[in-house]
């Protein structure tokens, strides 16, 4: 237990090192989006864009979806004169255009949009100030969604072919259904008013790190603590090694099948559909043209299913031990990792060489988990008894 704790405290030592809080680069431009109900025509200015010589670039990004009725961008130069605009079809569904202007007359153009009677809909407009062009995409955006499905399945296979009890398998996949649905019923509520309150009111050095190591503490309280509760109170906590292996593998793998499910089908969507698409989800996907960036989420998931192994199987330890401390090193262990990974959504970190520095913490997360539960977790787990033995038969001489 002692060298588990000494990793646990180096590792903890990486992390806040890496959680140091970090400054997201100002985009230039601005971006605005919203719903459209009206029953009247009408006309909206949002922005003012200054054109300081002629041919300065104006980017805009139009997109949206119609429901009835019909709207427009419009651009108006300093005169107040319509220089350009572009209309939506009146036909409803999804829409986007992306085109990029450059004005002859210094000055400031007003950009916005326009609205015809009976309209509803939604809208998105992004401006910048350089040349807007909606990225092409290649195949290889699909690694990430089917990387992930077959780190999975992978898990499922293995599962399947050392006969590990299928019934905690799918336990395990509920038991993360339920408390990630319950830490996503806490966080949507709560979570942006903590977070303005803390970088409000402390320093930028204190305040987003205490914010990182609170989104990792959801994660602690709500897949760590709570499944110890259900099994610590149930008669499913009592069970084999082999029942506690499925469970963790379980919760693991079905995270890892979601996630890539959902990653696949938003970029089949985007790979097929790319004229309907907002420009900003465009260049998110497009990241994953590079192999640099489509490696990390399979990378990612293999080594998180270990995480999440090592978590459930010392929780089902402490059961069969009664000891509280190994749900306690679990929480710890858990809530570490999510609040670096916490940082990076935060943060918005995109570089990808940052970005390979997390998942090598992540890894090394994930080997420490391998290595406790092969070496230090399943050793100590009480071994299954023999079934009774059937009492021999009497002897002929004792029957009489």
């Amino acid at each position: 237990m002692k060298n588990l704790k000494r990793v646990l405290a180096l590792l903890s030592l990486l992390f806040l090192a890496a959680c140091a809080p970090a400054a997201e680069p100002v985009q230039p431009g601005g971006w605005v989006n919203g719903p459209i109900n009206e029953a009247q025509p009408g006309a909206s200015d949002i922005f003012v864009i200054p054109v300081a010589a002629a041919g300065d670039p104006i980017g805009i990004d139009f997109s949206g979806s119609v429901t009835s009725g019909s709207v427009r961008a419009v651009l108006k130069d300093p005169s107040g004169q319509i220089l350009w605009e572009q209309a939506v079809p009146v036909a409803p569904g999804p829409f986007a255009y992306t085109t990029t202007l450059r004005p002859e007359t210094p000055g400031d153009y007003q950009l916005g949009y326009a609205w015809e009677a009976s309209t509803q809909a939604t809208y998105s407009i992004v401006w910048r100030p350089e040349e807007m062009v909606r990225p092409g995409l290649t195949p290889v955006v699909l690694v990430p969604g089917i990387g992930m499905i077959l780190v999975a399945l992978a898990f499922l296979v293995y599962s399947l072919l050392r006969r590990l009890p299928f019934r905690y398998f799918l336990f395990g996949g509920l038991a993360w259904v339920v408390t990630v649905a319950l830490k996503f019923a806490w966080a949507i509520p709560f979570n942006s008013p903590i977070y303005k309150f803390l970088t409000e009111n402390l320093p930028d050095a204190l305040g987003f790190p205490i914010f990182y190591l609170y989104v990792g503490l959801l994660t602690g309280v709500f897949e760590v603590a709570l499944t110890w509760l259900v099994l610590r109170y149930t008669r499913l906590g009592k069970a084999p090694w082999r029942a506690a292996l499925a469970f963790g593998i379980g919760f693991g793998a079905l995270e890892a099948f979601l996630l890539g499910l959902n990653s696949l089908v938003g970029t089949a969507t985007a790979l097929l559909l790319p004229n309907v698409l907002p420009l900003s989800t465009l260049e998110s996907v497009a990241q994953a043209n590079s192999w640099l960036y489509s490696l990390m989420p399979p990378w990612e998931r293999f080594f998180t299913v270990w995480i999440h192994i090592f978590c459930n199987t010392m929780l089902f330890l402490g059961v069969a031990q009664a000891r509280s401390s190994r749900m306690w090193v679990a929480f710890l262990y858990k809530s570490l990792i999510d609040a670096l990974a916490a940082w990076v959504q935060v943060a918005g970190v995109k570089d990808a060489a940052t970005l390979w520095m997390v998942e090598g913490v992540i890894a090394l997360w994930g080997g420490l988990g391998w290595w406790a539960v092969v070496r230090w977790v399943q050793p100590r787990y009480p071994a299954e008894e023999p079934p009774a033995a059937a009492p021999a038969p009497e002897s002929e001489a004792a029957t009489l």
